[in-house]
């Protein structure tokens, strides 16, 4: 009797553990955006253009010597003039990223960033002295 008693603490305790991975999961990954999406190039504080994901692009910066690609629906810094070229290795932006994720270069005052939704309090600040 106690042997079979220890088998089924033993079964719900491992379906305890499945359910909190699954809610875990579905958490983490499940929540994300439902694909709709643009993709913000700032330079300053101002934004420079807006694209959408869907549509390759290629964008060179006026202001600043950074080029931004959107291929495929990832975006990322392709070239810049930078001395050490953290954007230029700095993981794509692509459908599944957070809101908000972005990519940024500090000495051009540039930056990439998904936005799901522009809201009050959602501004990109790139001032740095």
């Amino acid at each position: 009797m106690k042997n079979k008693r220890l088998l089924v603490n033993d079964f719900l305790l491992l379906a305890f553990f499945v359910v909190l991975f699954a809610v875990t999961a579905f958490f983490i990954y499940g929540s994300g955006t439902d694909g709709a999406y643009v993709i913000e190039v700032y330079c300053g504080n101002t934004v420079e253009a807006v694209f959408s994901p869907d549509t390759d692009t290629v964008y060179k910066l006026n202001n600043a010597d950074v080029v931004v690609e959107i291929i495929g629906g990832e975006a990322y810094v392709s070239h810049s003039d930078c001395a050490d070229k953290l954007c230029v290795g700095s993981a794509h932006i692509t459908g599944t990223s957070p809101d908000g994720a972005s990519i940024v270069c500090l000495p051009n005052k540039v930056a990439v960033v998904k936005r799901t939704s522009m809201g009050e309090g959602k501004e990109v600040d790139l001032v740095a002295g």
